[in-house]
């Protein structure tokens, strides 16, 4: 089964430097930290919004 809404939109790896969008490929570096300052400044007013659930879970 194929679930879409799980499908990676977004895959930042700082340490293997490199940075993918769905729909646009790999990205350079200085483009995906805008792109990551952008999604991080959009979570945090989202979160003051009141828009998410958040549960943590811990795993062993």
């Amino acid at each position: 089964t194929v679930y879409p809404e799980l499908e990676k939109e977004i895959d930042i790896s700082w340490s293997q430097q490199y940075v993918f969008l769905a729909y646009v490929g790999d990205l350079p570096v200085n483009a995906g930290r805008e792109l990551f300052e952008l999604w991080q400044s959009n979570f945090i007013q989202y979160h003051g919004m009141n828009i998410y659930t958040i549960t943590v879970l811990w795993e062993s």
